[in-house]
Order: C-alpha cells, then sequence, then structure tokens
C-alpha cells in the first residue's frame, strides 16, 4: 500500500538527521584516528626518555666514580711527591755536611805538616855545627832551643800521627759515607725519576679530572634535563590516560555508528523503495490527471458545439 505524504515526509526528515549525523561521527572518527597516532608517538617518546634517563644515571654514577677514584690517587700521588722532596733536601744537606768537614780535615791536615816543616828546618839549624851563628849576642841559648825544638817536634809528630789515625778513620767513614750517599744518591735519582712520572701522572690526572668535571656538569645539565622531560613525561602519561578514556569512548561511539549507519542503510533502502513507489504513483496521477485534463476538454468542446447548435 502506499505511504501517507506526512509518513514519507517524516522519514525523509529523519534521513537528513541520520545524515548529518554520519558526517559528525566521520569527524569525529578522524579525531580518533589522529588521536590514536598521537599516543602512539607519545608511548614511544616515553620508552625513549625512559632509556635516555636510565642511561644518563648510570653515566653521572660512574663518573662521579671515577672522579672520586682519581682524586684519592691525585693525594696519594701529591703525598709520595712531596715526601721524595723532603728526602732529596735531606741526602743533598747531608753530603754538604760531609763534604764540608772532609774540607776542614784537609786543612787542618795540610797546616798541621806546614807547622812540622818549619819545626823541622828550625830543629835542623839549630843542630847543624857548621851553621854559623858567630857574633849572635845569646850563642849559650842554642842547646835549650834545641831541646824546646825537639821537644815542640815531637808534640807535632804525635799531633800528626793522631791527625793521621783521625783523617784515615774519617776519611774512611767519609768514603764509607759518600758510598752510601752515592747509592741514595743513585735511589733517589730513581725517586726523582719515579717523582717525575707521578707528577707527569699527576698533570694527566688533573687534565683527566677537569675533563670528568666538564663531563660531570654536562651530566648535571642533563639530569635537570631529565628532570624535565620525566616531568613532561608525567604530563604525557596523564594526557595518554585521558586520551585513552577518549579512544574508548570513541570505539563506543564508532560501535554505536556502525549500528547507525547499518540502520541507516537499511532506512535509506527502504526509503529509496519506497520513494520510488511514490514517484511511480506520482507519474501515474500525473498521466490520469493529464488524460483527465484530456477528457475535460473534449468534454468542453463538445458542450461548446452543443450550445452552437
Amino acid at each position: 500500500p502506499p505511504i501517507p505524504y506526512r509518513q514519507f515526509e517524516e522519514l525523509r526528515i529523519k534521513l537528513k538527521i541520520i545524515e548529518a549525523k554520519r558526517s559528525e561521527d566521520r569527524e569525529r572518527w578522524k579525531q580518533f584516528e589522529q588521536s590514536r597516532a598521537e599516543t602512539e608517538q607519545f608511548l614511544a617518546l616515553k620508552n625513549k626518555l625512559t632509556a635516555k634517563l636510565t642511561e644518563m644515571q648510570a653515566e653521572l654514577r660512574e663518573t662521579r666514580s671515577t672522579i672520586n677514584s682519581i682524586t684519592r690517587e691525585k693525594e696519594d700521588m701529591e703525598l709520595k711527591s712531596l715526601e721524595v722532596s723532603e728526602t732529596l733536601e735531606m741526602v743533598a744537606l747531608d753530603k754538604e755536611m760531609a763534604e764540608e768537614k772532609a774540607d776542614n780535615l784537609a786543612h787542618e791536615l795540610e797546616a798541621l805538616k806546614e807547622r812540622l816543616a818549619e819545626v823541622t828546618t828550625s830543629l835542623q839549624v839549630y843542630q847543624n855545627p857548621s851553621a854559623s851563628f858567630i857574633g849572635s849576642p845569646d850563642q849559650s841559648t842554642l842547646p835549650q832551643h834545641s831541646a824546646e825544638l825537639e821537644k815542640q817536634n815531637e808534640r807535632l809528630k804525635d799531633a800528626l800521627v793522631r791527625l793521621r789515625d783521625i783523617s784515615t778513620e774519617t776519611e774512611t767513614k767519609l768514603q764509607r759515607k759518600i758510598k752510601e750517599l752515592e747509592r741514595e744518591v743513585l735511589a733517589i735519582a730513581d725517586l726523582r725519576h719515579h717523582h717525575d712520572k707521578v707528577k707527569e701522572q699527576l698533570e694527566q690526572s688533573q687534565n683527566q679530572v677537569e675533563l670528568l668535571k666538564e663531563r660531570l656538569d654536562d651530566a648535571l645539565a642533563s639530569e635537570e634535563l631529565v628532570e624535565q622531560l620525566t616531568d613532561k613525561n608525567l604530563n604525557l602519561g596523564e594526557k595518554i590516560e585521558e586520551m585513552q578514556v577518549v579512544i574508548e569512548d570513541l570505539e563506543a561511539l564508532k560501535e554505536l555508528n556502525d549500528e547507525l549507519e547499518e540502520t541507516h542503510l537499511e532506512a535509506a533502502k527502504q526509503l529509496q523503495e519506497e520513494i520510488d513507489i511514490k514517484d511511480s504513483q506520482i507519474r501515474e496521477l500525473v498521466r490520469r490527471f493529464d488524460n483527465q485534463q484530456e477528457s475535460i476538454a473534449d468534454y468542453e468542446n463538445t458542450i461548446s458545439q452543443f450550445r452552437n447548435l
């Protein structure tokens, strides 16, 4: 049976509403796809930020540990360098004192030798019978002077012997001390070489510490950046949760849209069928109306002819 015109208009309005609703659903679905893509990007960025944060924290701990280790090595090297410098100063002082003592003994020995030579010469003069003392005012004192010179000579000889013994003993001790000092000097040369090496290592360590400090500053700056990224990550996490809620709503809306789409297609199909039927009925009515108009025109023509008669 034909559908009433009023019901037909209601169906047509309902169809327009469904089409407008479908257009809105398409726009919301487009927004849903865009939000889902952004969510996937945020999740990927979150994983990268987490990995970068872990890496930076490990690098920061390692850098701090390395700086502490190098600082301790630097302090040990500075202590060793100070000990070597003090040892060098003590050995140099001992060597200088030993050389000074040896020089003093040598001077004393030379002075005694000269004094002994003078006394010996004087004694020989007094003991020489052919010596000419004619005209001397006090020739009777010669034997007395000779005896005094002999005693002085003996004392000088004894002193010279003792000094030689002391000198020999001292020289032996000094030679032994010098040998010890020479050994110490060799050891000190090794220490100096070690000192230079330690000093070089210390300079390298200082340079390395400076580099590590720069790395630490960079790491601290990176840590600050990581904190900012962490805050951003938390914000992104909150936004992701919000977007997941939106996605769930959009998915539910999509299901509803699919149902509406199916209902819309079915209703559109029914409406189209009804429209086709109505169009057919309208064409039939128009045809019948045209036929009636022709019949009316024929009737009017016939009536007009009868009136003219």
